[in-house]
């Protein structure tokens, strides 16, 4: 019988050391640090979520049955005031929607869409929605979903739902109007995150805007306020949702409400703030969602805390 001689026999015989081959170390995760592709938004007022062809095929994925009932309820649907008349119910229902394609610098700095990104843990995405000021009143909420590439037309890598309160507890219409998310999912996230267990901070921003005329007969679009709320600890590829079954208690600050006439563009700027191991900057991660709603010549907020 053969002997084992040398730095071999040594270690099996005082340190028990295992010949075997070492296990492989956990799979990177998958879903975060997607390229981005694109951003959608609805807002709706005295109508029905589904009548949008586009949110309605989201909205049949049994994953998002949730989000479908909610839609569906009071939360979500303003019923039209009977003393307005028939004209004017009509002219103050609506469903707008808009998309806008995000070009993503990583990615085609890679020479292509689906090659691997090293993205930042920050990264975030807009889009505008008009709409006439006639049925400002009706709106309860705004649906937006983000779509990074190789997601399915009806399976956005986020999904959101934000609601939109502008009355007193008496039930009289404000001269403001606040949001504050009732629905969070992400499928996946355009941030970089660490860890098995991958989770994101989500800050929303709306910026609303308003055509106006001067007397010259200028026309241009007025900035009527921001405000930013953001959910943290939102979990990637998880089965539940953020702000589901646990509604989110985060409520913005106030913004004007837009005056009777005039189109009004509520401008919906998304950001996710990935967890590498270092405490999220907040205010950082807020600022994002606005620069992306605004550009460049975005307000200050005050600052926030960071996301333990």
């Amino acid at each position: 019988m053969k002997t084992i001689a040398g730095p071999l026999a040594a270690c099996m015989l005082v340190l028990g050391c295992s010949t075997s081959t070492p296990k492989p170390g956990p799979m990177p995760d998958t879903q975060s640090g997607k390229p981005k592709r694109a951003a959608q938004g609805w807002v709706g007022a005295h109508r029905d979520w589904m009548s949008d062809k586009e949110l309605a095929a989201i909205l049949s994925q049994a994953e998002y049955r949730q989000v479908r009932e909610l839609l569906a309820s009071p939360q979500c649907v303003e019923p039209a005031p009977r003393s307005a008349g028939k004209g004017a119910s009509a002219s103050g229902a609506f469903l707008a929607s808009a998309s806008r394609d995000v070009i993503d610098m990583t990615a085609a700095r890679s020479g292509s869409a689906s090659a691997p990104a090293q993205r930042e843990g920050l990264d975030a995405s807009s889009v505008d929605v008009g709409f006439s000021a006639a049925g400002f009143r009706g709106i309860r909420c705004v649906v937006f979903a983000r779509y990074a590439v190789g997601d399915a037309p009806s399976r956005p890598g986020l999904l959101a739902v934000l609601g939109i309160e502008q009355r007193f507890d008496e039930g009289k219409f404000t001269d403001y109007f606040r949001f504050r998310p009732l629905y969070v999912r992400a499928g996946n996230t355009i941030a970089r995150t660490a860890g098995a267990d991958p989770k994101i901070t989500v800050s929303f921003a709306l910026v609303a805007r308003q055509l106006v005329v001067s007397s010259a007969g200028a026309a241009t679009f007025a900035e009527l306020g921001a405000a930013t709320v953001s959910v943290p600890r939102v979990a990637v590829a998880g089965d539940a949702a953020a702000c589901g079954a646990t509604p989110c208690f985060g409520m913005s600050a106030p913004i004007p409400v837009p005056v009777a006439r005039g189109t009004v563009v509520l401008a919906i700027g998304v950001s996710e703030a990935g967890d590498t191991g270092a405490d999220i900057d907040q205010s950082a991660a807020e600022q994002a969602a606005v620069r992306a709603a605004l550009g460049p010549a975005m307000p200050v907020l005050p600052g926030r805390k960071p996301v333990k």
